[in-house]
C-alpha cells in the first residue's frame, strides 16, 4: 500500500500523486490519496480531476474538509449572517482535526514506512524501499521525482475550456507566467523588465507573435497591456484568491493554457511555471 498526503498547491500536490502513483504501479501496490481541501488548494479532488485517472491501479480517495472561508474576514462583518458562518467553519475545522486525525493514525499504524518531507528538507525517497513494504507519505512536493504528468487527467471541461481561449493561437502564442504575490524569489529575480525585454524581443522577431499572460497580480498584467496591447491575450474574468473554488479554476485554465502555448517564459523558483512547461512538453525560460 502506498498512501499519500500532498500539501500546499494544486500543482505542488500533482507532483506528489504522480510520483505516488507510478510507485504504486511498479510495486503492485494499492494508492491512497488523503486530499484535504485548504486554504492552499480549496477543492475536491473529484472537481479537478476525470474518473479515469489512476484507473490501472486500484485507488481510495479520502477526502477532508479542512477549510471553507477564511474566520477573519466573516468577523469583518458583525452580523447573525456571519456569526452563523463563523459557527459553520468552526464545526468544519473541529470535525476536520478528529476525522483526520483518525485517518491518519489508521494508516501510519498500517505502514511499515512513514517520511515526512517537511521534517527532511524534501529529500528524494529511495522507491526500491517500497518494495514489499507499504510506505505513507506526507509531501508538498515530490516524493522520488520519478511520476509521470503524462497519469494525469484533468477533467474535460478544463481542456475544452483552455482550447477555446488559446487553441487558435498555438502557433504564434508565446506563454508568460508573472509570479508575485508571497513569492519573494520570483519577485527579485523575474523582475517585470526581464519579462518586457524579453517579449519585446520576441515581437521583433516575430510581428503576429502574442503572449497568454498568466499572473497572480493583476497590476503586473496591465502594466504588460500598456506595452504590448492587444498581443496580450488572457483568461477573461479571472478570479486571483486560490481560498475559493472559482481560484482554483481559474488556475487550472492557466496552467492548461500555458501549456498548449509555444513555449513558456517564466518565474524563478515556480512549481506553476514549471509543471505548465512539463505537463504541456514545452521549453520553460525562466527570466
Amino acid at each position: 500500500m502506498i498512501v499519500c498526503e500532498p500539501t500546499s498547491g494544486l500543482t505542488s500536490r500533482i507532483y506528489v500523486i504522480s510520483d505516488a502513483y507510478e510507485l504504486a504501479k511498479k510495486y503492485g501496490h494499492k494508492l491512497v490519496i488523503i486530499w484535504n481541501k485548504t486554504a492552499d488548494c480549496n477543492c475536491r479532488y473529484d472537481q479537478v480531476f476525470d474518473d479515469r485517472q489512476f484507473e490501472d491501479v486500484e485507488t481510495n480517495i479520502i477526502e477532508c474538509n479542512r477549510f471553507c472561508c477564511k474566520i477573519k474576514e466573516l468577523m469583518n462583518h458583525i452580523c447573525v449572517k456571519s456569526i452563523i458562518k463563523t459557527l459553520k467553519e468552526i464545526f468544519v475545522r473541529i470535525l476536520y482535526l478528529v476525522k483526520h486525525t483518525i485517518i491518519i493514525g489508521i494508516y501510519r499504524v498500517r505502514c511499515d514506512i512513514y517520511k515526512n518531507f517537511y521534517l527532511d528538507n524534501n529529500e528524494l525517497f529511495d522507491e526500491k524501499k517500497a518494495i514489499g513494504n507499504s510506505c505513507f507519505f506526507e509531501a508538498y512536493n515530490v516524493i522520488t521525482g520519478n511520476g509521470s504528468l503524462k497519469s494525469i487527467l484533468f477533467k474535460h471541461e478544463f481542456i475544452f475550456e483552455a482550447n477555446s481561449i488559446v487553441g487558435s493561437l498555438c502557433g504564434n502564442c508565446i506563454g508568460v507566467h508573472i509570479r508575485r504575490t508571497d513569492h519573494r524569489l520570483a519577485k527579485t529575480v523575474s523582475t517585470t523588465a526581464k519579462f518586457v525585454t524579453r517579449m519585446k524581443q520576441e515581437v521583433l522577431k516575430n510581428p503576429n507573435v502574442c503572449f497568454f499572460v498568466s499572473t497572480d497580480d493583476v497590476k503586473e498584467q496591465e502594466a504588460l497591456q500598456k506595452v504590448f496591447d492587444k498581443k496580450i491575450v488572457s483568461q477573461p474574468q479571472k478570479v486571483l484568491n486560490r481560498d475559493t473554488w472559482d481560484g482554483i479554476h481559474c488556475s487550472i485554465i492557466d496552467v492548461l493554457c500555458l501549456s498548449k502555448t509555444k513555449y513558456i517564459l517564466g518565474s524563478n523558483a515556480s512549481v506553476f511555471s514549471k509543471f505548465a512547461a512539463e505537463y504541456g512538453s514545452k521549453d520553460l525560460f525562466v527570466m
